[in-house]
Order: structure tokens, then C-alpha cells, then sequence
């Protein structure tokens, strides 16, 4: 009977300790419900930093923060206090204490570190963790220091014990300069051992409280044990407007370049970083006869100069360097920048697309393009960013007279046989990358997984290794040797989305055309283009539209691939805007062939991105 009753009070006791977890559990799921500032009223005791207050009476005070405004009570007989950020004293549901932030600034902001913000005259600024961001036209928002733009003058910021505890943004501006960090010599990295200047007319030389004057043609030498390796930054400055500074220091295939605007040198540990801020239209002086050769059609020019200012634009909003005081880079990753002199060519489509860009439904477009197509352009999902972003406006098209060879989906044997014939009808079938050749020997492919490796880095989520039945991202392991490579999907333009690596001891997924074309390329790669000249590719392959069949020769096993197309496919084919061009289309046809609904904005008609007019 007792152990009965002793078994009984044991299963009673678990009962209770269960009902006692239960209500913990819920208690933390209701806390993780509630927002941080819903939960600071629980604190008897708390302060609320750095809040946008929006107003303020005898019975209480507003403040904005999180995603709405909030109303708390006190009896400090408050006068009204308007658009004011500062510190809220809680206790128990009461405000007992203000303590507003006077000293507010506005400055042109150059870089945001992980720890600082850097503005163009006033420095260098900490910032901590109870730093807030607000947008305060058109409706009260909390934002982010992702939501601050690089370049612009449009923010306020707010300054206490020489820290940044707050940033007002007071307008939307579309910026005229873009800040461009140039890489050093073969786009290696971007710090410079050294640097050396001249300029073509008078300029100045500032760095700390020094302004230093110099005289056209004198050369200037900024090393790390210079008086001017001791400081943050050092500005460049022609005298003249239309003044170019030459870097002496670096080459480029012009050779020595010259740079428009301002040159920004700051040392760093690593070396010396070099931004130019530029304005934009004359940022594209140098980018398209870098991007598109200076005798191509003027229609075809203008349609690149307008994709060209877009596509500037779009990465000024994203602005991924900015821990550099940068917006883009010179190199391929952006858009190639001051590789090639400006031309009057290039200059002319500029100037008469001047603030042209490409919109649809008030937002411009993300204005893709490259080389050459194979006949066929594909969907933005190619290049495996946010795949909703372009999904309106860029589907893939065929390049061509009428319709394309397929319409749906394609099939290794449609695709073979597209691959494989002359296609009259497309724009670009006399250009020399029109169609092209590759043989990959299964041994050229050793030591493949450091290629493979080196691209999970990148994107875990596009090498997947196979395990068991599935494949799952995780570490490249060593393959063994190479037993033959597979085409298992394909993308809406015939480019192959999916390859397998069989090796002997595992398999790999290939997800992605620059992937593909990046783990397929060895040194000593040579393509043959259809005009059989060859090019060596060692670091990608020409493009990813290509067909495949093993061989055997001599007991060398390998594909023959037969591929069309230079570059990754997505948006406008340069060679085919130039041969549509060339067919009597203008640069407006062009555009919306490439880029469905396209609309032409004028960024600087009222200097708003939210109202840019538009030119029908």
C-alpha cells in the first residue's frame, strides 16, 4: 500500500513539475511575441536611448521608435518638444527624466565601418550599439546604417561625448558623384603599395589641417613613412573642374591613368586605398568605352550608356563598399572603369542620354548585361541574387529575327541541336564568340576541388556534396579521380543551371552558370572560336550555353564541348544591341527588347528618386 501511495506522490510531483515547465515555456514564448520595447516596461527602472521624440505635453510625451509611436506618461509638465532625439528615464510606466541631444551636425558621409561612421570635413565618429537611424520625410521610419548613402549630404547626425548617437535622414536625394575605390595594378586587391600623382592643371594636396599647392606637371610621391602616411586621408584636388589627376603609380591597358574629379588616398595597415569621387555622368565617360568598343553603333552606344547610369545608380543604393568610402570598384565585379581613354564616341551617347535610366513601375531596373549571346538570353535567376528583383522585367529572349529556336524548356538533344546549326536568323551569328569550341580532358580537371572550394566560400549554398541519395552543402572532400561530368539542368536560355563531378570517391553539385564556368576552366585553357581563332580562359569558360559529348582518345577520356555566347546571358547582349542597331532600331527598341516594360526616367529632372519623371 505505501508504495502504492509512493508511486502515486511521484507521479503527482511530475505532473506538477511539468505544468511548472509548461508555464515557463509559455512565459518565454509570450516574452519572445513581445518587442523590446514592450518588454523595457517590465524594468521598474530603464532608460529608452537615442528616441525620436514627436512631441511632448503636460501629460506625457510621443516618441517613435521601433515601427510606431508610443505615448508614456510623467509628470514633469513637459513643454512641447518637436522633432527632438533623446534619452527616456522609465520608472514604473513614467517618464521621470528627458535628457535631449543638442549638438546635431550635417556632413557628407564617405564610409561606414563596422565601428564608425566617416564624414567628408568633419572625420571620424565611434558609434555604439544604442545608435538609432530614422527617416523622418514622408512618414516617420527606423531604418538602418544599410539605409545611408554613401556620397550624399541628406543626413543629419546627432553627436554626444564624440560619439554618433543618432542619424536623421531629412530627404530622399538622387546623388550626382559616386565614389569609385580603383584596385591596383591587374585588379589584384585594392590597397597600393604607394602612391604617385600629377595632375594636368594646378591642384592642391590637403591632408589634416595642411593644404599643400603644387604647380601642373609636379609629381607627388605618398608613402607609409611620409608625413603623409600619418594621417587618416589625403585629397587630391585639381584646381580646375575639368582638371584630371594621373596616377602614376598604377597601370591600367591605357597605361598610365587619369582620373576626373578628387582623389582620396587613406593609409591602412595593409596599404593605401584609393577612392575617386566623381560625378556620375562623367564616371561614365570612362565606363563605356571600357565596356563597349568606341565603333559600335551610336544607337547601341546610347542603349549601353543608359543601361550603364542604371546600373551605377542601383549599386549607389547598395552601396557594398562602403566600408571602403566606396560605391563600386573599377574592376569586372561592378563595371569596368578608366581601362580604356575616354572617346568622343562614347562621350557623345552619354551626354545625349544625360540622366537617362531605365525604370519599371518607379524603380530602376537592375540593367544587366554582357558580351555576346548564343542566341539566347536567359532569366535574372542565372545569376542566383535575389531571383524576385529582375523577375518582372528580365525573362530571357532570343536574339533574333522572329521567334526562337525553342520557346519552353530546353532538352540536351534541343539544345544540341540549336547549338549546332547556323541560325540564320539571329542578330549575332557572324560575331567571332557567336559559337565556339573546348575539350576538357578529365585529367585537366585535377586538383578541381580547390576551384570547388574556393566557390563554396563564396556560396555554400551552390557546391553541394552528395550524401547518400541527397546532396547537402558542406566540405569538399577530396574527390579522387576524376571519372566524368554530367549536364543535369538546364536555365530558361539554354545555359546549363546544374553539373554534376563524379569522382571516384564523391560527387558534387554544380549550382549556377559563374560557378560552372569558373570550376571548368585549367590552366592552359584554349577555346576556338568560330572564326578559329583561339583564346586562352583560364579563369571561366567563355559562357555556360554549351553542349557536351565524351570522347576517348588514345585512352584520354573527355568532352568535347560545343558552346555559343560570352558572358553569363542576363539582360542586354552588347553585340546584339550593336547589330540591332545596326538593322535601323534605336536605343529605346533596343532597351525593350532586352528589358520587358522598360521606361526612361529622368533621374535629375527635380533630384527625387521617389518622382522621377518619365520620358514615353
Amino acid at each position: 500500500m505505501k508504495a502504492q501511495w509512493r508511486f502515486q506522490g511521484k507521479l503527482i510531483l511530475l505532473f506538477l513539475g511539468l505544468l511548472i515547465l509548461l508555464g515557463i515555456l509559455v512565459k518565454e514564448w509570450r516574452k519572445r511575441e513581445k518587442s523590446p520595447i514592450e518588454e523595457i516596461y517590465k524594468i521598474e527602472d530603464s532608460w529608452l536611448k537615442n528616441v525620436y521624440i514627436t512631441s511632448a505635453n503636460e501629460d506625457g510625451v510621443t516618441y517613435f521608435l521601433g515601427e510606431k509611436e508610443h505615448f508614456l506618461k510623467t509628470e514633469l509638465g513637459l513643454p512641447e518638444y518637436m522633432e527632438k532625439i533623446a534619452d527616456i528615464h522609465i520608472v514604473k510606466d513614467q517618464v521621470v527624466e528627458i535628457v535631449i541631444k543638442k549638438n546635431i551636425m550635417n556632413g557628407r558621409l564617405i564610409r561606414v565601418g563596422k565601428e564608425e561612421l566617416e564624414l567628408e570635413e568633419e572625420g571620424v565618429f565611434s558609434y555604439g550599439k544604442d545608435l538609432n537611424v530614422y527617416q523622418i520625410y514622408g512618414g516617420l521610419k527606423q531604418c538602418t546604417l544599410s539605409d545611408l548613402t554613401i556620397g550624399g549630404n541628406d543626413v543629419d547626425f546627432v553627436i554626444e561625448d564624440g560619439k554618433i548617437q543618432a542619424c536623421l535622414i531629412v530627404r530622399d536625394q538622387v546623388m550626382e558623384y559616386i565614389r569609385v575605390l580603383l584596385k591596383n595594378k591587374g585588379y589584384e586587391g585594392i590597397y597600393h603599395e604607394h602612391v604617385q600623382v600629377t595632375c594636368d592643371t594646378d591642384y592642391e594636396i590637403k591632408y589634416g589641417e595642411r593644404t599643400e599647392e603644387y604647380e601642373r606637371g609636379d609629381i607627388v610621391t605618398i608613402e607609409k613613412n611620409s608625413d603623409y602616411g600619418k594621417y587618416h586621408k589625403i585629397s587630391v584636388i585639381p584646381k580646375a573642374l575639368t582638371g584630371r589627376t594621373s596616377l602614376l603609380s598604377l597601370e591600367r591597358s591605357q597605361g598610365k591613368p587619369a582620373y576626373r574629379g578628387r582623389l582620396e588616398i587613406s593609409p591602412r595597415e595593409e596599404g593605401f586605398l584609393i577612392v575617386n569621387d566623381v560625378l556620375v555622368e562623367e564616371y561614365l565617360y570612362a565606363v563605356l568605352p571600357s565596356e563597349m568598343p568606341p565603333s559600335y553603333e551610336k544607337e547601341a552606344l546610347k542603349a549601353q550608356a543608359v543601361c550603364a547610369r542604371s546600373y551605377a545608380y542601383r549599386q549607389m543604393e547598395s552601396s557594398l563598399c562602403a566600408e571602403y568610402g566606396a560605391h563600386v570598384d573599377d574592376s569586372t565585379s561592378y563595371q569596368v572603369y578608366n581601362n580604356i581613354e575616354e572617346n568622343p564616341n562614347t562621350t557623345a551617347a552619354i551626354r545625349e542620354t544625360m540622366g537617362q535610366v531605365a525604370m519599371k513601375n518607379g524603380k530602376i531596373m537592375n540593367t544587366y548585361y554582357f558580351s555576346t549571346s548564343s542566341g539566347h538570353t536567359t532569366d535574372y535567376a542565372a545569376l542566383d541574387y535575389d531571383k524576385t528583383e529582375g523577375e518582372d522585367y528580365i525573362h530571357g529572349v532570343y536574339v533574333g529575327e522572329g521567334e526562337g529556336y525553342v520557346s519552353d524548356a530546353w532538352t540536351e538533344e534541343s539544345f544540341e541541336a540549336y547549338i549546332s546549326q547556323t541560325d540564320e536568323k539571329a542578330y549575332e551569328r557572324e560575331i567571332s564568340w557567336f559559337r565556339w569550341t573546348l575539350d576538357i580532358y578529365l585529367e585537366d580537371l585535377e586538383g578541381v576541388e580547390g576551384r570547388l572550394r574556393e566557390r563554396a566560400s563564396r556560396e555554400e549554398e551552390m557546391i553541394l556534396v552528395k550524401e547518400g541519395e541527397e546532396f547537402k552543402k558542406g566540405e569538399v572532400k577530396d574527390l579522387g579521380e576524376i571519372q566524368s561530368i554530367e549536364i543535369v539542368k538546364r536555365g530558361k536560355g539554354g545555359e546549363v543551371e546544374e553539373l554534376l563531378v563524379h569522382g571516384e570517391k564523391n560527387t558534387v553539385k554544380i549550382i549556377k552558370e559563374y560557378n560552372i564556368r569558373y570550376v571548368l576552366a585549367f590552366p592552359g585553357c584554349t577555346v576556338t572560336r568560330q572564326d578559329n581563332t583561339e583564346v586562352e580562359t583560364p579563369t571561366l569558360i567563355p559562357s555556360a550555353y554549351f553542349s557536351m559529348k565524351a570522347f576517348d582518345k588514345e585512352g584520354k577520356i573527355g568532352y568535347h564541348l560545343l558552346g555559343g555566347g560570352y558572358g553569363h546571358g542576363v539582360g542586354m547582349s552588347q553585340n546584339g544591341a550593336n547589330e540591332m542597331a545596326k538593322r535601323g532600331m534605336d536605343s529605346m527598341m533596343i532597351l525593350q527588347h532586352f528589358y520587358q516594360g522598360v521606361e526612361i526616367g529622368e533621374i535629375y529632372e527635380n533630384m527625387d528618386s521617389t518622382n522621377l519623371s518619365l520620358i514615353h
